[in-house]
């Protein structure tokens, strides 16, 4: 899904490579891009990514909230599966975690035709899988069809359609040549060309066996797990770790040419919550970790004493937000509708969702559970914009109780027999179930103060916290919930929420795969985003997603709470540290290595 912005002006990201390669190659080297903006950084992480040879051998150790639900890029997209798999597996394309612009992976350069239609891609020669098959056309074309069968769970696939879900056309010209033919103009192809490529030759019999939903599951045989990236599965034991071990194949090299990666191990830890996590660092069982606002006081005095530094890198890359059971349909088993119609009824109705918006009061988030290290957040775009975000116009929902009851009331949901809890016209009192991932501390201090205001309200709301993969299979499955609390990752190109925003995609969380939108509003976003990915003029994709944040600020779907800063602590022993401005610390972690002592 997805979905946070940054400072650096998507204006010049997505000018560069698209109104620039009409006809022309395009050719991105890794690291040529600026780094990061001018913030709490240390001096290297300022200025161009500029790697040091390195030295081999060694480990680093990470946190993990969550565990795989698989191993398989293509069917699992939830962060706790792609924290692992993205290591594995390898897109054509990578994302410069600094200027968001696409550069080379298993690509090596793309050109487009006069018409905008036509995209020939050229793959990277000497590339092997870690079993030592050749990398070739197949494997993408492959990939792709996969991708396209439907009988397969793909949150991808959303993604890597045309304007209203048609397939791309893929052509293989030679052994290391593929031509894409799209049905309309992509204004982010060659971002679009970073989606997990998996190899054919392992991955076509579990197709063929008609199960390949439940293929690479997290009981696989690591050596049954095979991909191009720098890392691969050594071991995984069920709440207590996840090894990965140097993929002595990797095709990419220093400047001296010595192979990446350096490190011999990802060890990533399983931590029951963050305040155990906060614990390991201290205890020094842990490497790098991201922080709470709660921690930095704790933690700031002591980095000298125990060798560690605190990055701070600005708005966090997502977004977090209170969304509620709009589906409309019935358990295909039991014939029982996924929501009680009375609370659908409330859940579908604009002022309800507007009256719960302006029951949060994100200033007292941001102040008392963030430690002030965070941001009042209301809308699909995180505080430092870009040229598709931010649009100051958009509706706004500040805390203000009164005006929820307001809203309420015009509802007809008021307390009739004066027993403190509001009901319907059919004396329904208004309580409903109200759940988040256990082990986020903040998330679940978030939903707790959400929950107190809401009970002023008059709302009875029942918190029910739960394991983050049982949660993940309620809102992608079962559809068995009625309140969420949840976080989306992002960046600064909309169309990669494309998934999210669609009717039809998966990850339309309130109400996901919709045969036909089941509002005006939804159809309008729907035509936006068609709009929106086929137009080249960047002035016209701005106002195209202005008017989209405009319908969503309006429309509530996702009540927006804060985005915290992103506070991350790592220890001085790494070399080749340099914050990104998007996405993850240790996108570059192939090029991490242990200074001498």
């Amino acid at each position: 899904m997805r979905k946070t912005l940054t400072a650096i002006a998507v204006a010049t990201i997505l000018a560069s490579f698209i109104a620039g390669c009409g006809g022309k190659t395009v050719k991105k080297k890794a690291g040529q891009g600026p780094g990061a903006a001018k913030l709490d950084i240390p001096a290297e992480g300022d200025a161009h990514y500029k790697p040091v040879v390195g030295r081999y051998g060694g480990r680093i150790i990470l946190p993990s909230l969550g565990e795989p639900k698989s191993f398989n890029p293509i069917t699992s997209g939830e962060t706790s599966t792609t924290m692992f798999t993205n290591r594995i597996f390898l897109g054509l394309t990578q994302v410069n975690p600094w200027t968001f612009e696409p550069e080379p992976q298993l690509a090596t350069e793309w050109t487009r035709d006069l018409s905008g239609l036509v995209w020939t891609v050229r793959l990277r020669e000497g590339v092997t899988w870690s079993d030592g098959e050749p990398f070739d056309a197949d494997d993408v074309l492959f990939t792709f069809k996969t991708i396209y069968d439907k009988r397969w769970i793909c949150s991808t696939r959303d993604i890597v359609t045309g304007p209203n879900g048609e397939q791309w056309k893929l052509d293989k010209l030679d052994d290391h040549t593929v031509r894409f033919t799209l049905p309309d103009r992509n204004a982010v192809f060659p971002l679009l060309l970073a989606t997990s490529i998996v190899p054919e030759h392992t991955f076509k019999p579990l197709v063929d066996a008609g199960n390949f939903n439940e293929a690479l599951g997290p009981d696989t045989d690591p050596d049954d797990i095979v991909g191009t990236g720098a890392f691969l599965l050594a071991e995984y034991e069920p709440g207590s770790k996840i090894v990965m071990k140097r993929n002595p194949r990797f095709y990419r090299t220093d400047i001296e040419g010595n192979r990446l990666p350096y490190l011999d191990e990802i060890v990533y830890i399983i931590t029951k919550n963050l305040d155990v996590t906060a614990l390991k660092f201290r205890q020094k069982e842990i490497d790098l970790t991201g922080l709470r606002g709660e921690d930095y006081p704790i933690f700031k005095p002591l980095q000298g004493e125990d060798d560690f530094t605190i990055i701070r890198t600005g708005p966090a890359n997502g977004s977090s937000f209170i969304f509620f059971n709009q589906n409309t349909g019935s358990n295909p088993e039991t014939g029982k509708p996924f929501v009680e119609p009375h609370k659908l009824k409330w859940f579908r109705d604009t002022r309800f969702r507007q009256a719960v918006s302006h029951a949060v009061d994100r200033k007292y988030i941001v102040r008392g559970i963030l430690n002030g290290l965070g941001y009042p957040q209301y809308g699909p775009f995180s505080l430092e914009g870009g040229a598709f975000f931010g649009n100051n116009d958009a509706p706004r929902f500040e805390y203000n109780l009164d005006k929820a009851r307001v809203l309420l009331a015009e509802m007809g949901l008021i307390d009739r027999n004066g027993d403190g809890v509001i009901e319907d016209s059919d004396g329904n009192n208004v309580e409903f179930n109200l759940t988040t991932n256990s082990g986020n501390s903040v998330r679940e201090k978030i939903a707790e103060t959400i929950r107190k205001d809401l009970v002023k309200l008059g709302m009875r709301v029942n918190y029910r916290p739960m394991n983050f993969n049982i949660l993940i299979s309620k809102l992608d499955s079962t559809n068995d919930w009625e309140a969420c609390v949840m976080s989306l990752t992002g960046g600064p190109e909309p169309h990669w929420g494309a998934n999210v925003w669609r009717s039809s995609g998966r990850m339309h969380m309130w109400f996901p795969g919709q045969k036909t939108p089941s509002t005006e509003w939804e159809a309008e976003i729907d035509k936006l985003f068609a709009e929106g990915v086929r137009e080249l003029d960047r002035d016209k994709r701005r106002e195209i997603y202005f008017r989209w944040q405009e319908i969503v600020g309006e429309q509530q779907p996702f009540i927006y709470t804060v985005t915290p800063e992103r506070l991350t602590a790592i220890r001085n022993r790494f070399g080749n540290v340099f914050p990104p401005r998007f996405g993850g610390f240790t996108q570059k972690v192939e090029e991490f290595f242990i200074k001498a002592d």
